[in-house]
């Protein structure tokens, strides 16, 4: 049926390109990642490079595309800071920027969700000066109405 979605390329979508499938997917697998790591019995930093390469990812593959608005960029950037907490073991009163912040200033430096955008659009814009077709050209248009859509 047109409304059931298919993953290609890691995205998930519909024959008529709703990517509702895609957000849904990625909040799911980031709450799955935080019901696994209530008890685990790892190092926090296994745990953080694990969230980081292998649930982050996740996101990674539909940042550009899938028209994220702020208001759940800011739910799954929350449930990251539950995930990363979670892996360090630390209380939820604990600041974001322990998180977001780089090592120099005494953070962790892990990815933001809208640096992650903004580097996935600007890469497909990329590749879009290098294969100009008309496919390339809708999913750019795409990509520019996300990241406006974070700059206003």
């Amino acid at each position: 049926m047109p409304w059931d979605p298919v993953e290609y390329l890691g995205v998930h979508l519909t024959i008529t390109g709703d990517l509702t499938f895609t957000r849904d997917y990625v909040r799911k697998k980031t709450l799955d990642a935080i019901k696994q790591l209530t008890e685990h019995m790892y190092h926090p930093q296994q745990i953080h490079w694990v969230v980081k390469v292998a649930i982050i990812p996740f996101f990674r593959c539909s940042a550009a595309i899938a028209k994220w608005d702020s208001k759940k960029i800011v739910k799954l950037e929350n449930l990251w800071m539950r995930v990363f907490q979670k892996a360090w073991k630390l209380n939820a009163s604990l600041p974001d920027v322990t998180f977001w912040a780089g090592p120099e200033q005494g953070g962790l430096g892990t990815p933001k969700a809208r640096a992650i955008i903004t580097s996935k659009t600007i890469s497909l814009m990329m590749m879009m000066s290098t294969f100009i077709s008309h496919s390339w050209r809708n999913n750019v248009v795409i990509a520019l109405g996300t990241l406006s859509s974070f700059l206003t």
